[in-house]
């Protein structure tokens, strides 16, 4: 399957979207409410999260 020129952008954009929803939620999570270990598991997707969307937003801006 070939890509067309605006592909890539809306593919970025669709990421970016999925991306600050999904941390959105996970920082809406009361984290005192969690046992030890799922709150490292939720700090840690966080983390992943802010840095997918780092990249997210680079591959935007070089586009």
């Amino acid at each position: 399957m070939t890509q067309t020129p605006g592909d890539d952008a809306s593919d970025l954009d669709l990421a970016n979207r999925e991306l600050r929803s999904l941390l959105s939620k996970c920082e809406a999570v009361d984290l005192t409410a969690l046992s030890v270990g799922r709150r490292t598991l939720m700090t840690n997707r966080i983390a992943a999260l802010r840095t997918a969307l780092t990249l997210v937003d680079e591959a935007r801006n070089s586009h």
